[in-house]
């Protein structure tokens, strides 16, 4: 059987017996063997249900779902409800309904005529005239020109045309002179006029209307129902339902072994093959004849015996029976079908194949061929590679020049494949491959595929990988060769003969179509093995690098093996891009190092100058090149050069995404120069021997440079991450800075500068020789540089000063002279490039009258010494690239050519680079950024790049800079120091490292094109010149200075005045201002490394002064000087300009301490203490002169001559500055410029500040306000405080050192300890500060705490123990903590500066009060510090100061003072004032009042009245109503810019004139009562608002009092240890005539008789009324202090008491406290004022009550003055009907006229002689006692001193008392009066005389019901009690609670209207004031 299968598988087919046997045949090449191909795929069925498996049984698992089931039906209970339509309403609009059609508009019918003033339009018309003889018209003529080209010309040069030349000249045409009329028909157009006609109902016109909605209703009758949804079936399955819950049901588990699907034949041989058109497998049988012929058995043996099967259960070997019924016992001829059955259980499905076999037979011979298939095949190209696609593409240099035959021999020789791979069967190479020379493949690792027709298929049967050798020889080459041409190639695999075989390698085809067509492999279709050849022509100019290596960033030597560790922040969270972009920019190499031959005989195309090679002549490694066996020897020569070349690295060598640590290589190249049709390239040669061994060991150059394996240019790369955010520190930030920053570029595409984009460098188009090395020798080549074609573009287009690097032809300003040329080893930079003082718009200007000139134009400064210096005139092409051009001066020809401007006349202001609101599409501007700073111990601001990178930022919202911890960028000053300025780098951009010390590092080269170098960058100071232009600190005194260190250009201006010119391209240089000494140094820095401890060393250039810098500027007048230097606490502007403009490093270091102005500011408060935004005053000079017109008063009281009384005249002819109030009542003093008013600059001196606008309602200041400057103290203080209630306060700026120590006590103040305060308590604790006072007569300290607005008070220190001090101190500063209305006196803690700092506000007194500045001075500051862990003890936290001294606030509001010292007392330490930095400035609060007018109704018995309707008219007549409102229950109503209108509120913006003038009506009464109609007459004053109390009879009265005092005054009256000057006043009553009310009108009011004043003593806060009331020895118990009319205006006059305040007058004063004694002084402004209009009216009610009378007078003779003003005591007893003592909560009124007031039973009466009091509303049938207290020297009728009596209903009982020196003779009713309480029956009821005060008759005749309706009824209050209370009224005075309080006391509900005088000698006459 063996025998006959080999010979089936050597037999090959006879082409005459085709037939059957030879389409078997053929398919056996073109298919693959049989047990390869399987039959379609069967499936189980879906139930698992088979023939051995019928049906399920428990085993399977199988169950059946189940569906669920509800019986329920829906009923009326379920809530289901069908769906409903809409009914449809059939109502009908009607006139009930309310529907109204809307009707449209009707035309108007008016037609134009004379009266409705309509003119029509008129078109114009055109003039008809025509041009003629007459009008001038001549046409202009064009020139003919000459045809016959005339030459001749005659004696002018004129050419002479022929007669028959066309030639005709020119001429001009002549305008056409004719003018319009009416016979040319012109008219002009006219617009015509509009009709004025308006629609009336003559004219028919009717608006349209709108129509109305229909009101209808749906309802039951009309029809409508509404439409229904379906309801919802509320069942809920039960057992009733018969619900139950659907099943899935489970699947079958049976898995049948049995049931074939699929199947496979068994056919190791490969015998069977499929018969695709016949659907058969097919078994051909050649050679078979009637001699030998093929039998049943020998069939039987080439047929397969098994299948491989394919089952539910899986594979199976199933067995094959097959039936040869249809096969003869023998045969040799024909076609057999013969069919297999399976064996034992096994059973086809109806999805399975038929197991069929067509067997062919027929004749043959036997076969000569030996071969082999290749599969998978793929060309080798000649450099060893595999061709991926059958297509190559060969570059020939020259081709267009070759032959034909050249070109076909380089084909075959070097561009064609020699080889091809493959795999084939068998696992060793065999007799045919061995003789087909083909040899094993080194990898036989990748995977084997095997193309079928049906596609691609894995081979995993045995095989191997080989190659061998094709030939080109048979190919067709193509007739002529061209560039670009493509062809297609036939290669062959040359069959071996050997002996009688031959030995053959078939190529099966890699397309599977090629299988499908029956053309699969290269016996049948040649073409398979066919290659595209693409031809180009080579015009690649080259040179190649040998012993290359990368030039890092730091400029070393980087080999190509090394791994290149880079660390980059925040890794995690940035994407692959990113990554990229940093690593291109910052970390991998941008250039490589190698040499090679140079010159004209080694380069001749100039290809290393075309790719900007660049000699390396540091480079000093020998010249080796490499081989195949190593580096050989040395080349030397100078024809051989180290240089360096650009490389980019290639994007798609970088990783899709990083992983922290993992190696990457990636890919660099060196990108071509094309310059068509040339292309210029530098290739690397390897530098490693293996890439010159080819695949055979041999030495070849296939892969020995990036030419041909670009991959040589390769570097490893491992990425790392950093956390930046550890690595930043916390700047400071100066109030008095404002940087701005800038970002510039010259190149289109640079705006974001990268390595990529080649940065921000310009192009270099010119070559020239040029100075080498910087020290003037001629080079010997040339070198590249940027000419006007490539600066003059981006920012520098059209601009005289140039950003950029190698810039030539742009003169000497736009030069580098940096530190390595000899001009930068010996000046500091250019000077003079801009003017030396900026221009009007602030910004530096070009010094053009220099542009011409050479430098200085003095020869001070050698211009030779510049390298390059010859190059930076004006290009000369005779010159060629020599080192030469012409005209040099400072700006060439060329850049001011290119500008366009005027260099004579014209200006070029650097505003356009300076300005942030000057745009340009080649600048960034950011504007206010902050955080570059940070602050030294020294209390020096600073920023130094060798230090800190700085970042710029936005993110937040807010420019800023971020501060990394460490520099950043290599320099090039060849120490590979590290620092340069490039804030628009990113962090992570520089830093690529950590150090062992976990430092930032940075290997970034700072001259690279990842920088953003061309920026700039202004700083504004604000300061001023502190005394002696030195600072105090805790380290003693410094000087204030200004220091610079940097590149490039740098100007500092101060006052607009140049002082600092470090002008042009330069190395980094220093500048230095003392402010001490007001010396300026400059010099040179490179050595120096930045800012030079000694400006006066070694590297000094220039030295000069403040001074002199002014003085050359000539404006030296405008300051004042001390020396050389600025006068103590003048204030100027410092503005530095900065830019970068070179390409190398970008240096600068900054170093400052100047002060800040602390401006003085200003405060405008309300009467409650409230802000008040928009008022607006003037500032204007002052100076103090005699009294006179026009002339100021002030009191001093502040420095200087307590008490001094001068006088001080403004000049109000000019505003010095304009003041109005921000949002917060705050301004400052700023000048028309928008610039701080300088005050020191003027030294000391007077000012007057003026209120000129003032909110609506308020009071315009009616004093103007007198300050005066202190050029000590640099304060501002107010001069007439006392008069105008502004007040001066201290703000206090505060900055400490690092190191603090805890104080301790010495000599009796607080001095700097031993023991130093640890950083966890500064950080973490509090650290407050406390104001101290120092008491005027013992010396002692008092600690302060409370506000300027509400008013200091104290707490004395006890003793001199430090336990006493800190005691007080600390219970002063948890007062202060624990108020509510006070300002944050506690320190804050500066973590990146590790110091404390604040600003204490609200401080009390003035800075030159406290010791700091006036060692006699009587106010000191203290400083205590509450440890960390004793408040976080007390839960006292917070992340900030301010956190913890607002939780502190906290616990002081919820704890006593004694509970929070006890608690905090052990964690509390003092801090001595000393150690810190302090420097004060004003606050003035400058006070307003909210003008108003009160108004009280009552009836006549002082009863309130509400609902009282009145009205403020601005008419006599009262037509005009400006304002009304209703009393409320009190009675009340107030007329108020605040009213909101409710019940006793009317809203009234009185006018801000003076003596305005309105009127006050009664307009509706309460029911039951008589209308009031007296027209009251209000009157705006200069104090208040004044009401005419109108005549006696009127039932109008008017009531004065000083009302509130002024917020900021009230600290000077309150109760305290601080200061009581204001505690005690005098009150004098003032009136003026009615009905001729003027500003100055005002007359004291005599008192009759004495010539005294009437007045009266107020204490504030004592018996109060608003704020002030009575003595207790005055009567304040009983009496309010009111002055009353009912005629006339009245007001209260103001003065201090300083009689009381000093103890000669009451029991109690504060001796001694702190008061100033103002004299005389008028203080009235410092008051409201308060007028209150009461109002009667009269009802006929008898009430149940009577009147008692006590009264008292003198007789005698040799009564003096005294006498009479003596004031006697009685005192009141009352008892009821039954002689039970009444209650002395009762109160019923007292008043004689003058004074008013409530007394009780047991209170006490004052009267002097003539005075006499009236008690009203006492019930009837009060039995009443008055006792005289016995005064020694008197006596008294009756003697007994006693009045009793019984009270009768509207009866007035009478009590007099007569004193008097002498014993009076009669004293029987004294005896009669003086009895027991027992016989009070006895004695006769005491009746009033004939003359008492009995009810009188109407005074009024025209109005009965008014009785006494002035003075009675304003005192009569409302006779309940019960009532009295009522609510307070919301006057939106939330501080005047006492007045109400009054009012509401009086009347019961909120009256008191009263008269009260007392006599005192004060003034003798009656005084003029001005209101």
């Amino acid at each position: 059987m063996k025998t006959v299968r080999r010979h089936l598988r050597g037999i090959r087919w006879k082409g005459r017996r085709a037939k059957i046997l030879a389409w078997a045949l053929v398919f056996a090449f073109l298919m693959p063997s049989a047990n390869e191909i399987f039959a379609r795929e069967g499936e189980q069925s879906r139930d698992n249900l088979c023939i051995h498996h019928p049906e399920h049984t428990q085993e399977c698992g199988y169950a059946a779902p189940e569906e669920g089931l509800c019986n329920h039906e829906h009923d009326e209970n379920c809530g289901y409800i069908p769906p409903t339509e809409e009914g449809v309403c059939s109502h009908g609009h009607d006139e009930d309904c309310g529907y109204a059609a809307p009707k449209e508009e009707e035309p108007c019918n008016h037609v134009h005529d004379d009266t409705c003033g309509y003119i029509a339009p008129k078109e114009g018309s055109d003039c008809s005239h025509e041009h003629d003889g007459n009008c001038g018209y001549q046409e202009a003529v064009e020139e003919n020109p000459c045809d016959l080209g005339c030459t001749e010309t005659d004696d002018e040069g004129n050419i002479i045309h022929q007669p028959d030349c066309a030639y005709t000249p020119a001429q001009e045409g002549a305008d056409c002179t004719h003018e319009h009329d009416e016979s040319c028909g012109y008219r002009e157009a006219s617009q015509g006029s509009d009709c004025t006609h308006e629609h009336d109902e003559n004219c028919g016109y009717a608006a349209p209307k709108e129509g109305s909605d229909c009101t209808h209703e749906h309802d039951e009758n009309c029809g409508y129902i509404a439409p229904a949804e379906e309801g919802v079936c509320t069942h809920e399955h039960d057992e009733t339902c018969g619900f139950k819950e659907p099943g899935e049901g489970s699947e079958c588990g049976f898995l049948c072994e049995f049931c074939v699907n699929d199947w496979s034949w068994d056919d190791e041989e490969g015998l069977l093959i499929w018969n695709e058109d016949e659907k058969l497998w097919g078994l051909g049988v050649p050679g078979t004849d009637e001699e030998n012929p093929l039998t049943r058995e020998l069939l039987a043996e080439l047929l397969p015996e098994s299948v491989t099967a394919q089952t539910p259960a899986g594979s199976q070997t199933a067995g094959l029976l097959w039936t040869f019924d249809e096969f003869p016992e023998s045969a040799f001829e024909g076609e057999y079908t013969l069919t297999a059955s399976l064996s034992g259980e096994y059973v086809l499905t109806e999805d399975a194949s038929a197991l069929q076999v067509l067997v062919a037979l027929g004749e043959g011979d036997e076969l000569e061929d030996k071969k082999k298939f290749l599969n998978q095949w793929s060309f080798i190209a000649p450099n060893g590679t595999k061709l991926e696609k059958n297509e190559i593409t060969v570059e020939i240099e020259d081709l267009s020049n070759k032959t034909r035959d050249d070109v076909i021999d380089l084909l075959k020789n070097s561009a064609l494949p020699k080889l091809i791979r493959g795999w084939t069967t068998g696992s060793v190479l065999g007799d045919v491959l061995t003789e087909m020379k083909f040899s094993s493949d080194a990898d036989q690792s990748e995977k084997k595929i095997e193309m079928t027709k049906d596609g691609e298929k894995e081979y995993t049967g045995a095989a191997i990988w080989c190659r061998g050798g094709i030939s080109w020889e048979k190919s067709t080459f193509p007739s002529e060769f061209k560039d670009g041409d493509t062809f297609v190639l036939k290669a062959e695999i040359p069959p071996v003969n050997k002996g009688s075989d031959t030995y053959n390698v078939y190529v099966n085809s890699n397309n599977s179509k090629d299988h499908a067509d029956g053309k699969g492999d290269t016996r049948n279709n040649p073409d398979i093995l066919s290659l595209t050849v693409t031809l180009k022509e080579n015009n690649d100019r080259a040179k190649y690098l040998n012993r290359w290596s990368y030039v890092a960033r730091d400029e070393s030597k980087l080999e190509e093996d090394e791994t290149v560790n880079a660390a980059i922040a925040d890794m995690g969270n940035r994407s692959s891009d990113e990554i990229i972009k940093w690593l291109k920019d910052t970390v991998l190499p941008l250039e490589i190092r190698g040499w090679t031959s140079v010159g004209s005989v080694s380069d001749p195309n100039n290809v290393l100058e075309k790719m900007e090679f660049k000699e390396d002549k540091e480079w000093k490694e020998e010249k080796w090149a490499m081989t195949a066996t190593g580096w050989s020897s040395e080349y030397t020569g100078d024809s051989y050069k180290w240089g360096r070349v650009k490389i980019h690295w290639k994007d798609e060598s970088f990783p899709s995404e990083f992983a922290e640590g993992k190696v990457y290589t990636l890919q660099a190249e060196i990108r071509t120069i094309k310059q068509d049709p040339i292309t210029y390239n530098i290739y690397v040669n390897s530098n490693k021997d293996t890439d010159y061994i080819g695949a055979d060991g041999k030495p070849s150059e296939a892969k020995k440079d990036t030419k041909t394996k670009p991959e040589i240019l390769s570097l490893n790369v491992s990425v790392h991450n950093i956390d930046l955010s550890g690595h930043t520190v916390t700047p400071a930030s100066p109030g008095n800075v404002t940087v701005n920053l800038f970002d510039y570029w010259v190149k289109e595409e640079a705006e974001n500068p990268s390595a990529e984009n080649n940065g921000d460098i310009l192009e270099k188009s010119d070559w020239h020789l040029h100075e080498e090395g910087g020290q003037g020798l001629l080079s010997t080549t040339t070198a590249s540089y940027s000419t006007a074609d490539d600066w003059n573009k981006g920012i520098n287009e059209k601009h005289l000063l140039l950003f950029g690097d190698g810039m030539i032809h742009a003169g000497l300003w736009n030069k580098g002279a940096g530190e390595n040329c000899r001009y930068g080893n010996t000046y500091a930079g250019m000077e003079g490039i801009v003017k030396n003082v900026l221009s009007e718009n602030g910004f530096p200007e070009l010094n053009l009258k220099m542009a011409n000139k050479v430098l200085t134009g003095d020869k001070t400064r050698d211009e030779e010494l510049i390298k390059d210096y010859k190059l930076t005139g004006d290009h000369d092409d005779t010159f060629g690239q020599q080192y030469n051009s012409t005209g040099i001066k400072n700006f060439s020809n060329t850049v001011i050519g290119t500008w366009g401007g005027d260099i004579d006349n014209g200006t070029e202001s650097l505003q356009y680079l300076f300005d942030p609101t000057q745009p340009d599409e080649h600048k960034h501007s950011f504007t206010d950024v902050t955080g570059l700073f940070q602050l030294d111990n020294k209390g020096y601001y600073y920023y130094n790049m060798r230090e800190n990178f700085a970042e710029f930022s936005q993110e937040g919202g807010s420019n800023h800079f971020v501060l990394y911890d460490a520099p950043a960028t290599i320099r090039t000053d060849g120490n590979q120091s590290v620092g340069n300025f490039f804030p628009f780098n990113k962090g992570y951009e520089v830093f690529n490292g950590v150090d062992g010390s976990k430092r930032l590092t940075s290997s970034v080269f700072c001259a690279n094109n990842a920088m953003n170098h061309h920026l700039g960058m202004t700083v504004d100071v604000e300061f001023r010149q502190p005394a002696n232009g030195t600072i105090n600190t805790a380290g003693g005194s410094q000087p204030m200075t200004f220091e610079f260190a940097g590149d490039d250009d740098v100007w500092v201006f101060i006052d607009d005045v140049l002082v600092l010119d470090l002008g042009g391209i330069h190395s980094e240089l220093y500048g230095t201002i003392d402010f001490s000494t007001g010396d300026i140094y400059i010099g040179r820095a490179f050595g120096t490394h930045g800012i030079p401890s000694d400006p006066a060393g070694s590297d000094l250039v220039t030295k000069t002064s403040l001074l002199a810098e002014y003085q050359k500027a000539h404006k030296e007048g405008d300051t004042a000087w001390t020396g050389n230097t600025f006068a103590s606490n003048t204030s100027h502007t410092l503005k530095m300009f900065y830019l970068e403009r070179g390409n190398y490093d970008s240096s600068i270091a900054l170093r400052f301490n100047l002060q800040p102005l602390l401006y003085q500011r200003i405060a405008k408060v309300d009467q409650n203490g409230q802000s008040l935004p928009g008022v607006k005053f003037e500032l204007y000079p002052a100076a103090e002169a005699d009294e006179g017109e026009g002339t100021i008063r002030c009191l001093y009281t502040d420095s200087g001559d307590r008490g001094k009384t001068f006088f001080v005249r403004p000049d109000y002819s000019k505003s010095l500055v304009t003041l109005q109030t921000d949002q917060n009542g705050s301004a400052v003093f700023l000048t028309p410029d928008g610039s701080y008013f300088n005050f020191a600059d003027r030294g000391d001196q007077y000012y007057v500040l003026k209120e000129v606008e003032t909110g609506n309602g308020y009071r315009t200041q009616p004093i103007d306000i007198v300050l005066h400057y202190d050029s000590a103290a640099s304060m501002l203080s107010v001069a007439n405080r006392w008069t105008t209630g502004a007040y001066a306060c201290s703000v206090s700026h505060v900055t400490s050192p690092i190191q603090i120590n805890y104080g301790e006590l010495k000599d009796g103040m607080v001095a700097p300890g031993s023991d130093i305060v640890g950083t966890g308590d500064k950080a973490e604790g509090l650290v407050v500060a406390v104001p101290l006072l120092q008491k005027k007569s013992s010396k002692a300290w008092l600690a302060l705490h409370g506000s300027n607005l509400s008013g200091f008070f104290s707490v004395p220190i006890a003793g001199n123990g430090e336990n006493d001090w800190e005691s007080a101190v600390l219970q002063a500063a948890l007062e202060q903590a624990g108020a509510s209305d006070t300002a944050d006196w506690h320190l804050d803690w500066d973590e990146g500066n590790q110091r404390l700092y604040g600003t204490l506000n609200d401080l009390p007194g003035l800075a030159n009060r406290y010791q700091l500045n006036d060692p006699n001075g009587d106010m000191h500051m203290v400083y205590g510090i509450l440890s960390a862990q004793t408040l976080k003890n007390l839960s006292i936290h917070g992340n900030t100061a301010k956190e913890r001294y607002a939780s502190l606030r906290e616990y002081c509001a919820a704890h006593t003072a004694e509970e929070a010292c006890a608690a905090l007392g052990n964690g509390f330490r003092l801090l001595s004032v000393d150690q810190f930095n302090r420097d004060f400035r004003s606050l003035i609060y400058i006070p307003n009042e909210r003008r108003e007018l009160w108004v009280m109704k009552v009836d006549q018995d002082g009863a309130p009245l509400q609902g009282t309707e009145f009205g403020l008219f601005s008419d006599e007549g009262c037509t005009a109503m400006v304002a009304s409102g209703v009393t409320d229950e009190g009675g009340m109503l107030i007329f108020s810019p605040s009213g909101n209108q409710s019940e006793g509120q009317a809203q009234m913006v009185w006018a801000n004139s003076t003596n305005t003038r309105y009127y006050l009506k009664e307009t509706k009464a309460p029911a039951g009562y008589e209308l009031n109609d007296t027209v009251i007459p209000v009157i705006v004053g200069t104090y208040s608002i004044y009401a005419d109390a109108g005549g006696p009879d009127d039932g109008v009265s008017v009531m004065a009092g000083v009302g509130r005092l002024t917020q900021t005054m009230r600290q000077y009256a309150m109760d305290s240890d601080v200061d009581v000057t204001l505690q005690d006043i005098t009150a004098f009553m003032q009136t003026q005539p009615g009905k001729s009310f003027q500003l100055t009108g005002w007359q004291d009011v005599i008192e009759e008789g004495t010539g005294a004043v009437r007045s009266m003593n107020l204490h504030f806060g004592r018996n109060a009324e608003v704020d002030y009331g009575l003595h207790d020895e005055d009567g304040g118990r009983i009496y309010k202090p009111f002055f009353v009319t009912e005629t006339d205006f009245v007001r209260a006059r103001v003065e201090q008491n300083y009689d009381a305040l000093i103890g000669n007058q009451y029991e109690g004063a504060s001796v001694d406290v702190n008061k100033d004694n103002l004299g005389d002084t008028d203080l009235t402004n410092l008051f409201s004022l308060l007028n209150i209009v009461v109002v009667t009216d009269r009802i006929d009610t008898e009430s149940n009550t009577g009147r008692l009378s006590v009264s008292k007078k003198l007789t005698g003779q040799g009564m003096t003055q005294e006498d009479h003003t003596r004031e006697f005591t009685f005192v009141l007893e009352l008892k009821d009907a039954q002689g039970n003592p009444m209650d002395e909560t009762l109160k019923y009124r007292i008043w004689d006229g003058k004074q008013a007031g409530y007394i009780s039973s047991g209170g006490e009466i004052f009267l002097h002689s003539g005075e006499s009091v009236i008690i009203s509303g006492l019930p009837a049938g009060t039995r009443y006692t008055v006792t005289e207290r016995q005064e020694e020297g008197w006596y008294v009728t009756p003697t007994s001193g006693t009045v009793s009596g019984e009270i009768v209903r509207n009866e007035t009982a009478v009590a007099e008392f007569v004193n008097s020196r002498e014993k009076p003779e009669d004293d029987d009713e004294g005896e009669d009066n003086d009895q027991d309480e027992g016989e009070d029956e006895d004695r006769e009821e005491q009746k009033p005389p004939a003359d008492s005060q009995e009810p009188a008759e109407p005074l009024d005749k025209k109005h009965p019901s008014f009785v006494n309706p002035s003075m009675e009824a304003a005192a009569l209050a409302a006779e309940t009690a019960a009532g009295a209370a009522g609510q307070t009224p919301d006057t939106g005075d939330e501080g005047l609670p006492g007045l109400w309080l009054m009012l509401g006391g009086i009347s019961l509900a909120g009256l008191a209207v009263i008269y009260f005088t007392k006599l005192r000698k004060k003034k003798t006459s009656g005084e003029k004031d001005t209101d």
